[in-house]
């Protein structure tokens, strides 16, 4: 073949190379990403004050939502997104004698444990730092806040007594009341730290696999800070009648979510 034939083809070669080349570039530093996220999780409350109240462990929880990235450089990008969030844990109350009533005309329950789920939509606000890609893994870390908007509670059991009416000991035992509306005597906003570290795993193009795993660590009380709905109970012995106060109380939610997702 003639090299003025060749001479062509060879310039049509280089020319798509270069085009391809420069694709795979564009989609490697694409500047907007995008994705779906679910996100189990482990999570507890921690009592601000432990001599009135105490953690009774972890429960598993869920989250799932949209994730978006915004690329700053070639190493760092703005993450965020929307997720509907499923919170919660269980606080026993320890001193104070905490009841739902107060009409000492009645038998009243007195609550002795809380195992609460509440429900979010929450907006994580992160800066995610990335490695550059090693075979088909980018490896990132990231860290900012959370920012919760409460939309429902419920009280998944209360454990307690039936409080018979005169009140004295001992306290009738009582079956847990269950699935309890208390959205009323929770924060509307939560706001606390999100800080993690995962991987990508690419597909093909800038489609990739999201895995991570993070710790949140709550800023505020979830709690209202007087109880909307409970009333301190203190016993009087010059009148022999008890005093009904405000219940104070104070507590942050923590949790360890894994979340899988996918990019494009």
């Amino acid at each position: 073949m003639k090299k003025s034939a060749l001479f062509p083809i060879v310039i049509t070669m280089l020319f798509l190379s270069k085009s391809l080349i420069a694709q795979d570039g564009e989609n490697n530093l694409k500047n907007f990403r995008f994705g779906l996220i679910g996100q189990p999780s482990i999570a507890w409350y921690k009592p601000d004050n432990t001599e009135l109240m105490e953690s009774k462990g972890s429960k598993l929880k869920f989250a799932y939502g949209l994730v978006t990235d915004f690329r700053l450089n070639k190493v760092a990008c703005f993450s965020t997104g929307i997720e509907a969030h499923y919170s919660g844990g269980e606080l026993g109350i320890l001193k104070d004698t905490v009841i739902y009533s107060y009409n000492d005309d009645k038998d009243t329950f007195m609550l002795t444990a809380r195992n609460y789920r509440v429900s979010y939509i929450t907006i994580p606000i992160t800066l995610k730092m990335k490695s550059s890609e090693i075979g088909v893994f980018t490896y990132f870390g990231q860290f900012g806040v959370d920012l919760s908007i409460k939309t429902k509670a419920r009280s998944i059991t209360d454990n307690g007594y039936i409080w018979k009416c005169p009140y004295s000991l001992p306290f009738t035992s009582s079956e847990p009341k269950k699935n309890l509306d208390i959205t009323n005597d929770m924060n509307l906003f939560n706001i606390g730290l999100n800080i993690g570290a995962g991987l990508e795993y690419n597909l093909e193009g800038t489609t990739s696999i999201l895995v991570s795993v993070n710790y949140h660590n709550g800023f505020t009380n979830v709690l209202h800070s007087t109880s909307d709905e409970l009333k301190k109970a203190t016993y009087n012995s010059a009148t022999q009648k008890y005093i009904y106060s405000d219940y104070k109380q104070n507590a942050i939610s923590n949790y360890v979510s894994f979340s899988l997702g996918i990019l494009f």
